[in-house]
């Protein structure tokens, strides 16, 4: 039945009025629920089509005298600042020593400690002359427990002494892209020529964790130890493994020249990060800082449209991963190609499906109004057919409105 008859026929007004109330309400939750939403996302997307960009936070404040954030895949630079000033790296040099170890040598070889590693100052595992170690093991104890010892005990095994491994350390680092780095021993102790920048440490940080063994020792938070004079456990320096959720590694060091130094690894949903801070006045201040920038470059890549692989400029590696990746560009470009015109398809079918909601949602709010305005203008009709049965009876002059029982 037409529900204008309906309204003219019905005689309870209870129920007319219940009616209206009942139109009006659900008009009202559907276009709260369903309209308004939609038109605030398209709003939304106007925004931010219009600006061409998302709003980041504010770059961090950094205390620390140099400090850098990168992409770990693309190199990207996130922020910087001081970041090509030569600094005083400290242990976070071991990142050079291991990696370095665990390409040149074996993991399982053995490793005989000399006297000059045994007598090695600052941190150490306590390695006692002529000891015996697998290599393995003394790049955890130097990377995880940051044992000076285990760092000269390697370059002397590795290169014979420890100026030659730090040549090693030196060429690799150019070679990395690290151009303004100058390694003149395995530990980080403090030397005036030993000296590297906040965005070096970054790229040779990037480049070590690209290994898996080096990755899984850097990210290792304690580790049993059985040495011949001391019989411990290796434990994890760096307290970002266990109070930032995503940290993945590398290295903290300090000295008094270097003040407090770290580089750190973190990854959040498929995005990872580098982060290096040098001469932090305190440990706090370090990881508060790391922390701060960590956040930041997460709150900042994932909006951020892809980019070109970066290490260096005039780096060997860069250009070997570069060649690579034209290789596998140049072989998809064929199906990239032939793939055009379903793109082009989908996005057809994506404007002309926007539009068909477009088109539902006008249509149904058109049509909550007009039930809306229906059922207003049946009340109008039912208030008038009752006035104008009142007058016919009673006369033009009744100041009483009929009672119900009258319609």
């Amino acid at each position: 039945m037409d529900p204008w008859l309906w309204f003219k026929k019905r005689k309870s007004v209870k129920r007319r009025r219940w009616t209206t109330i009942l139109f009006f309400w659900v008009w009202v939750v559907w276009t709260g629920t369903l309209v308004l939403p939609g038109w605030a996302s398209l709003a939304a997307a106007s925004s931010t089509s219009e600006g061409g960009q998302v709003d980041h936070p504010p770059p961090p404040t950094i205390t620390a005298q140099a400090a850098v954030l990168i992409e770990a895949v693309s190199g990207r630079v996130l922020f910087a600042k001081n970041k090509d000033q030569p600094m005083y790296p400290a242990s976070i040099t071991k990142i050079m020593t291991g990696i370095v170890a665990l390409e040149v040598g074996r993991p399982d070889e053995m490793v005989t400690v000399s006297k000059h590693a045994r007598a090695a100052d600052g941190t150490r595992v306590y390695l006692a002359e002529g000891e015996q170690k697998p290599l393995l093991d003394l790049v955890y104890a130097a990377l995880v427990n940051s044992g000076n010892d285990a760092a000269i005990a390697i370059a002397e095994h590795v290169a014979g002494s420890e100026e030659a491994f730090a040549a090693m350390m030196n060429e690799k680092a150019h070679a990395i892209g690290a151009q303004h780095t100058h390694f003149v021993n395995a530990s980080g102790l403090h030397d005036p020529q030993h000296v590297t920048t906040a965005y070096d440490m970054a790229l040779i940080a990037q480049y070590a964790m690209r290994n898996p063994t080096f990755r899984a020792i850097v990210q290792t938070k304690r580790k049993p130890w059985h040495g011949q004079e001391w019989q411990s456990e290796l434990v994890n320096h760096n307290r970002l493994l266990w109070e930032y959720p995503g940290a993945t590694g590398v290295k903290n060091g300090f000295t008094s020249k270097a003040r407090f130094t770290l580089v750190a690894s973190a990854e959040r949903n498929g995005v990872s990060l580098i982060s290096v801070v040098m001469g932090a006045n305190s440990a706090s201040t370090l990881y508060r800082e790391t922390k701060v920038l960590l956040d930041y470059g997460f709150a900042v890549a994932p909006n951020l449209p892809p980019a070109p692989w970066v290490l260096a400029e005039n780096s060997m590696v860069t250009k070997q991963i570069a060649k690579s990746v034209v290789r596998a560009s140049s072989a998809g470009a064929d199906e990239a190609e032939n793939d055009g015109w379903k793109q082009w398809v989908s996005a057809v079918k994506e404007r002309i499906g926007k539009w068909l909601v477009g088109m539902v949602l006008l249509m149904l709010c058109g049509v909550g109004i007009g039930l809306l305005v229906r059922a207003c203008l049946g009340r109008l009709l039912v208030r008038r057919r009752r006035r104008r049965m009142w007058v016919s009876r009673w006369g033009p002059d009744s100041r009483h409105f009929p009672p119900r029982h009258h319609l």
